[in-house]
């Protein structure tokens, strides 16, 4: 039997799809929760547990080395229960991005974070000590170094069982080899195997057919979500050089980190303090479908995220032809561009002037980007995955 330990999250439905077509009843589907109260997920074949670690106190007494475990999304309750399975028991990790390289978010700040959300990230993550009053105690400038050196040994102790877990890995499955790269080079023993694959994101069956709007405004998409890793505030303030301009920044944040809601103000709030009404947040959860729709009216993307994220938004934009934007330190962008798409980084948006900005790219350029993401995401090669995995 195959264990998949999943989360409730918008690609797992289309995943069961998948597995089942190779696999048929050789896969359990587990997520912790209700069906009534899940928000993405509706998939039948989904075992909905009350409480995850009774579940997999359970799983620990009944599974055999005949037996796989499949995680999709590794957080920390799942860190004792990978460790005390035998090694006989292989274990494949579908790779989603942030739960590796944003965790802890505290060691990989300032890789990801570009200067004003690394402000916001020290201002507002909730794990930092509570330091004590200094004035008329100076004994709690002691106090305050012994809390600091808490924290840090917390910090380490937390990256420390995580490369555990990673090296505790058999099968590594990703769309991008970089990532795996990037892996390799901070955890010494991690010696999965990469394997391809990728979650669906319906640019066959959702993505509405490309077409030229005859419109003046300019329209921006900005991100992909309500985490500090988009870098929004630093993005939102490298395109204030053309809030004078005839533009509209649609900025999608109906999904994100730990304090959504106060990011998504602090986003919002920003936006329209530089743009008033030409910032749309969207803040509500959307069907694939209705949030595909929206990237018609859409003509340059900015993706300021320093590390792997939005690559299924990226793909989609990529196929209607849109300019796209990227941070250059991306593992998403670093695949695109060695496959020679025609894409850009957002230091141009420094320099580029309005016109060029409106400029579109070439009928060959977006034909040239459609054949490139048809050999970075291979269906065939993805179903080839799961067929050899999972039987």
């Amino acid at each position: 039997m195959n264990y998949h330990l999943m989360v409730d999250d918008k690609f797992i439905d289309g995943f069961i799809e998948d597995s089942e077509k190779v696999s048929a009843g050789k896969n359990t589907y587990i997520i912790e929760g209700d069906r009534l109260t899940a928000k993405y997920v509706t998939h039948a074949l989904i075992t909905f547990v009350g409480s995850l670690e009774e579940c997999l106190d359970n799983l620990k007494r009944q599974i055999s080395a005949r037996d796989q475990v499949f995680i999709h999304w590794l957080h920390y309750r799942l860190t004792d229960f990978i460790l005390s399975l035998p090694a006989e028991i292989e274990i494949g990790l579908f790779f989603w991005g942030g739960e590796i390289v944003q965790d802890p978010p505290e060691i990989y700040k300032k890789e990801n974070y570009e200067p004003l959300s690394l402000k916001y990230f020290d201002n507002n993550r909730q794990l930092r000590p509570k330091y004590l009053r200094v004035a008329g105690n100076p004994l709690n400038i002691l106090r305050n170094l012994k809390r600091k050196k808490q924290y840090k040994a917390q910090l380490n102790e937390g990256l420390k069982l995580k490369y555990q877990v990673l090296s505790r890995l058999n099968y590594f499955l990703h769309w991008n080899p970089l990532d795996h790269d990037w892996i390799k080079k901070r955890v010494g023993h991690f010696n999965a195997v990469f394997e391809y694959h990728y979650y669906g994101i319906g640019l066959e069956t959702d993505l509405p057919l490309a077409r030229k709007l005859n419109q003046k405004t300019l329209v921006f998409w900005l991100g992909n979500s309500a985490t500090i890793s988009n870098n929004h505030l630093d993005a939102l303030m490298l395109l204030s050089r053309f809030n004078k301009d005839e533009i509209k920044i649609i900025c999608p944040l109906s999904y994100g980190d730990y304090d959504e809601t106060n990011y998504t103000e602090s986003v919002i709030k920003l936006g329209q303090e530089i743009f008033g009404s030409k910032f749309i947040a969207i803040t509500q959860y959307m069907s694939r479908t209705e949030y595909y729709q929206l990237f018609e009216e859409v003509d340059v993307v900015v993706m300021y995220h320093n590390r792997t994220q939005a690559a299924g938004n990226s793909a989609a934009f990529l196929q209607m032809g849109k300019k796209l934007f990227m941070q250059e330190s991306s593992t998403v962008y670093q695949l695109f561009k060695k496959n020679h798409a025609n894409i850009f980084v957002n230091e141009d948006l420094r320099k580029m002037d309005f016109q060029s900005l409106k400029t579109p790219l070439a009928a060959a350029q977006i034909f040239d980007n459609q054949k490139i993401l048809q050999s970075v995401l291979d269906t065939q090669k993805k179903m080839e995955t799961l067929q050899s995995l999972l039987n």
